[in-house]
């Protein structure tokens, strides 16, 4: 430890200390505002909607398993440090690996949020991320695709890497819009489709 650099600076040191202990932290972010405050709490009052995957943990995802506490909520990443930031039901794997992991149509809904430009940087990487939703989502399951409009990686076409006949786009009712582009510095797109 760099003593110098913790009596300057101490709150980071503290804030890694209660993440290892378990405390939630969450990213003080527009976009991660509204995932929050709308997408998450509508996904996890939907019935219809019990089993939940999320891809990609990080310490400011750690916190989503509250809102599926009575969901079957499972994490999936790729790098085996950050899964202590995943659910109990954790894969370590690439999204484009996770078919191997559970039958076809297994999932209600998946969330692909922050992926595109971080990890999914070219096109092949991205359709088959999104033939493997296909294969995992059960039909009329729910897409949901988010990604900073900023990234430097953002070298990919989400519309090219969606056939139209297995994706619809579907209008999230607490947005009331398929489509959402946060309208802040560093803007962020969110993307909803039902499987078809």
């Amino acid at each position: 430890m760099n003593w110098a650099s913790f009596f300057r600076n101490p709150v980071p040191y503290f804030k890694k200390l209660l993440i290892e202990i378990g405390v939630d932290f969450y990213l003080d972010k527009n976009d991660r505002r509204i995932l929050e405050g709308k997408v998450l709490p509508w996904v996890a009052g939907i019935e219809q909607f019990e089993k939940i995957l999320w891809v990609g943990c990080e310490w400011y995802t750690r916190g989503y398993r509250r809102f599926f506490k009575n969901k079957e909520y499972w994490t999936l990443e790729m790098n085996p440090a950050l899964r202590k930031y995943g659910a109990s039901l954790h894969i370590t794997d690439k999204l484009q690996c996770a078919p191997c992991h559970f039958p076809s149509g297994y999932f209600d809904v998946i969330f692909c949020y922050g992926l595109i430009g971080y990890g999914i940087n070219d096109q092949l990487a991205l359709i088959q991320v999104m033939q493997a939703c296909a294969q995992l989502l059960r039909p009329d399951g729910l897409l949901v695709l988010g990604w900073d409009n900023d990234t430097d990686s953002m070298v990919v076409d989400v519309d090219e890497a969606l056939p139209l006949e297995r994706w619809s786009p579907f209008e999230l009712p607490p947005l009331r819009a398929a489509i959402l582009i946060t309208p802040h510095q560093g803007q962020h797109t969110f993307r909803f489709f039902l499987r078809q």
